[in-house]
């Protein structure tokens, strides 16, 4: 935790378990899982894997809004997989207004929190003899600024992309899930962070040579993902106006308008894939 993080867990804290196989991002896979828990895209979140699960506990960003950024919890220690967590067990802090949390993480590895009255905490944590009062905070991460990073890398890479040819071809390009945490003038929204990421990119590419259609359609298809809070696995461009693309999308997304002629197919409860063109 950095020196001047605030200390701060919300009584709107929920806490999640989400089984994964392979190798996720931890905080996308978290992110959508603690979105659809909450009912809102704009969310702070500590995540981490461990074994075969991704565990988290996430609150709106805008319980936050009173609060001295970057704010920071001891929570994080409740988490199976984060530095310092002690086994099953409950695990303690105090909130204002002299209410408490308790994250419970069972034998089994299931997380659950309850926020309230001391009282009530008690009887939820009963007579178990695990009970952990966690003292390093760490800090919530925003979507924005880990939005903003996952940006910032994309733009590097695609500068250093070649484009022999006329051709562009990313692989596993857009990691994001950007959503702004305030809409305000002192706080982007994603698509305006996009934007400022890949301008540097796109004057080095500009050097380069490169067509601008293939430019264009690149930006207008991240900045589609970025909104729909997806991941682009792949993407290609020949420069003669024939385009394709891996893309994944949450299962709840409505708007398919950019990505017109695609196929798609659903993986699970949490993701759907849209493919277009022949991509290897």
């Amino acid at each position: 935790m950095s020196k001047e993080a605030t200390l701060f867990t919300p009584g709107s804290l929920i806490a999640g378990r989400v089984p994964v196989t392979g190798n996720v991002d931890t905080y996308t896979s978290a992110f959508h899982s603690a979105a659809a828990a909450l009912d809102d895209e704009r969310i702070q979140i500590v995540a981490v894997r461990s074994a075969d699960s991704i565990y988290y506990l996430a609150a709106p960003a805008q319980d936050f809004a009173s609060v001295a950024s970057p704010a920071a919890t001891p929570l994080a220690q409740a988490l199976p997989g984060w530095a310092g967590h002690e086994g099953p067990g409950y695990y303690w802090t105090n909130l204002r207004g002299g209410l408490v949390a308790v994250v419970q993480v069972t034998d089994d590895g299931d997380i659950s929190v309850f926020t309230g009255l001391r009282v009530d905490a008690e009887r939820f944590a009963g007579t178990d003899t695990r009970q952990f009062t966690p003292a390093k905070p760490s800090e919530w991460v925003s979507v924005t600024r880990e939005a903003q990073r996952s940006l910032r890398a994309l733009a590097r890479r695609v500068a250093l992309v070649s484009f022999a040819a006329g051709a562009v071809m990313l692989l596993a390009a857009v990691a994001t899930t950007g959503i702004a945490v305030k809409k305000s003038s002192a706080h982007a929204t994603s698509a305006s962070l996009y934007q400022e990421s890949v301008t540097q990119a796109a004057g080095a590419l500009g050097r380069d040579g490169v067509h601008g259609d293939v430019w264009r359609n690149f930006v207008n298809f991240a900045h589609a993902v970025i909104e729909r809070q997806g991941r682009a696995m792949k993407y290609a461009d020949d420069g003669k106006g024939q385009v394709g693309y891996e893309v994944m999308l949450p299962v709840w997304t409505k708007d398919f308008t950019p990505f017109d002629g695609a196929t798609r197919k659903d993986e699970g409860s949490m993701y759907l894939t849209l493919t277009k063109g022949g991509l290897k």
